[in-house]
């Protein structure tokens, strides 16, 4: 396999992530009772998680976070309550 092969699942993946934790904090806004509320709040908190695992790993390998999609964007800062 080709290291472009991984290179391009890795980028879309981080991409899909926080699309999916973007749109996750948007539900539990907009929540209207406390048990959809909860649910969303715990699948938000795991996408922040592993989001920010992701990012941690990047760094520890030297990747770029531009290179998953992952730049410029802090997960516990815009993903958690304010």
């Amino acid at each position: 396999m080709n290291d472009d092969r991984y290179r391009n699942y890795l980028h879309d993946l981080g991409r899909i992530l926080r699309d999916e934790a973007i749109e996750s904090k948007r539900k539990r806004d907009a929540a209207t009772t406390s048990d959809s509320r909860l649910f969303s709040e715990g699948y938000l908190l795991a996408l922040t998680h592993v989001i920010d695992t992701m990012q941690q790993q990047c760094i520890g390998f030297q990747i770029p976070l531009q290179s998953i999609g992952l730049d410029g964007f802090d997960p516990v800062k815009e993903l958690t309550p304010e």
